[in-house]
This record gives structure tokens, sequence and C-alpha cells, in this order.
């Protein structure tokens, strides 16, 4: 006669959990509530350390207009302090016109001292991690990586900063692309000046001259036929101690070989805005 089988056990419900289907207690971890609050109750904090370039801030602008306020920013209820979000609440309420409005904050309630700590915490880079080049570049669709991750806020320069040095640079290195255009543009401006000089008092000279220079503009144009990236504009300085003063004016190191649009966009706005 067979043996009954033994029955198993029912698994015990874990310590402090509730009815089926329920959520399990919230970690004793999380120090905040949610809520919702209108903007004139928000105090920017006048601590606040955290700093960005003005190029960077409007893109930060663009990329809140595309995908929206989806994470919360943190607000101080007893000093009615600002602890994290002050750039998002800068562009935001520049879109929204200078209008009241309300937001959905994470809510804390802590003494000055406490909150000054949490601020330099929220905003410490050291600790949000760091992107692996390999698993950024996969999420991209093939063929569109720059498109990709400019609209999600990456800058030409930050895409060269991750990705080289890796088998991905070849897609993000401007440099490379743009350096065969540069040492043509070179080589056009010392044709430019041979034939305002030396070559004027050669007319068979000046002819080659000129043939030549039609090759080398037949020659890029070409170049730019077969390239799709119709957003890169190079500007050749005359010599090295021009293009490192160029660069202090841009406030950029002086062996930059690239920059963003919006470095020169907000230097036109600095100049305009004095001169009016």
């Amino acid at each position: 006669m067979p043996k009954p089988k033994a029955k198993t056990p029912a698994a015990k419900p874990a310590k402090g959990s509730g009815p089926p289907g329920a959520l399990p207690p919230r970690t004793r971890f999380q120090k905040y509530e949610q809520g919702e609050i209108a903007r004139s109750q928000l105090t920017e904090a006048n601590y606040n350390a955290n700093r960005m370039d003005p190029h960077r801030h409007r893109r930060l602008g663009e990329v809140l207009k595309k995908h929206g306020l989806v994470e919360a920013i943190t607000w101080n209820r007893r000093t009615g302090n600002l602890v994290n979000g002050h750039h998002r609440i800068d562009r935001i309420d520049a879109m929204e016109k200078g209008k009241d409005y309300s937001i959905g904050v994470n809510i804390v309630d802590v003494d000055l001292e406490t909150e000054v700590r949490l601020s330099l915490v929220l905003n410490n880079r050291a600790l949000h991690g760091q992107a692996s080049p390999d698993r950024l570049v996969a999420l991209a669709p093939d063929g569109e990586e720059r498109h990709f991750f400019g609209e999600v806020g990456y800058t030409p320069i930050d895409t060269e900063n991750i990705f080289l040095g890796t088998e991905h640079e070849s897609i993000f290195i401007v440099e490379s692309e743009v350096r065969p255009a540069i040492e043509a543009l070179g080589e056009a401006a010392e044709l430019a000046r041979l034939a305002n000089g030396e070559a004027v008092r050669d007319p068979e000279a000046l002819e080659r001259h000129k043939k030549k220079h039609k090759a080398l503009r037949d020659k890029m144009t070409a170049r730019d036929a077969r390239n799709d990236d119709r957003h890169i504009l190079t500007i050749v300085c005359m010599d090295r101690a021009a293009k490192q003063k160029l660069c202090a004016r841009l406030s950029l190191p002086k062996a930059s070989t690239m920059v963003d649009e919006d470095v020169i966009l907000d230097l036109l706005d600095r100049v305009e805005g004095a001169s009016e």
C-alpha cells in the first residue's frame, strides 16, 4: 500500500505583511512624503552651490519642453526652502511666463543644517554613478546615435568625453571628421595669401594657384555632398595664438577643438544685452 504523501506546509506570510495583494510595509529609510504645493510657497535656497552653464541651462529647458517634468523636486516644509531642483524650477518658471502654478514635491521636514547636507547629497554627482559607454550606445537606434543623445540633453562635448578611447568613438568624435576640412581650409587660406602677394607678380603662378584653389574647393564640395553632418560649422583662426585668444573669450580651455553653439549664442546675448 503506497505511503500517503506528506503535506507541504503552507508558506508563512512575511512578518508584517497584510492581506494578499497588499503592499508590504514602507521601508523605514524613506524620509519624505509626497504632496503638491503652489510655486509661490517655494523659496530658492540662497546657499545652493550647484551651478549650471547657460548653454546647459538652455538644454535643460529643451528637454523639459519635450519630455516634461518626470521627477519630483524636494521641498523642506520647516524652512520653505527648495532643497533640490533649482534649475528645473528656473526653467519651468520661464515656460510658465511668471504665473503661479502647482507642482508635485517630495516633502521633508528638517532643520536648516540637515537641509544643507541633504542639498549637497542630492547634487553630488559622485553619488549618481557613471554611465557605461557600451550600455549607453546600445540604447540608441543604429545610425541615429548623435540625434538620440542630443534629444536627451547630451552635448557633443559630453558624448566626446564619454566615448573617447572606446570602440564607439568614431560615431561621436567630431574632430576626426572635420580635421580634413580644417586642413583644406588652411591650405585654401595659404593659397589666397599667395595669390594676393608673391603670385600676383607672376601671372602663370597665379593661374596655377587659381586652378589648385578651384580643385580644392571642388574636393571640399564633393566631401560635403557625402557628409550628412551639415550641423558642423568650422571656424578658422589665423594662427594658434588667435585660436587661444578666441577660446579665452569663450571661456574654453586653450586646447579645445570644438564648441557648442550655445556658447556662441550666450556670448552674443551678452554682447547684445550690453549694447541695449
